[in-house]
């Protein structure tokens, strides 16, 4: 069971450190951000730095703005 909670926190941090990484490519501010996510600036950073879980549905929106596949934030994750 704790090897089942170090791969979801590996996991969170991962898709974090991908949204930090588009919105920083995209040069956009968290606020921006955070209104295509409908979430706060707050939780933008806590996602980034992987403190919280992103909901399926905010992944789900990111890559629908940005054009991406919804596999982009989980490519090459390492268990």
């Amino acid at each position: 069971m704790p090897r089942r909670t170090i791969e979801k926190d590996k996991i969170t941090k991962v898709i974090g450190k991908r949204i930090m990484s588009l919105r920083e490519n995209k040069e956009m501010r968290r606020e921006a951000f955070a209104k295509i996510m409908n979430v706060t600036q707050q939780q933008v950073q806590k996602y980034e730095v992987g403190k919280n879980r992103v909901p399926c549905e905010s992944l789900y929106l990111l890559a629908s703005y940005f054009e991406l596949p919804i596999n982009y934030f989980f490519d090459h994750i390492e268990g």
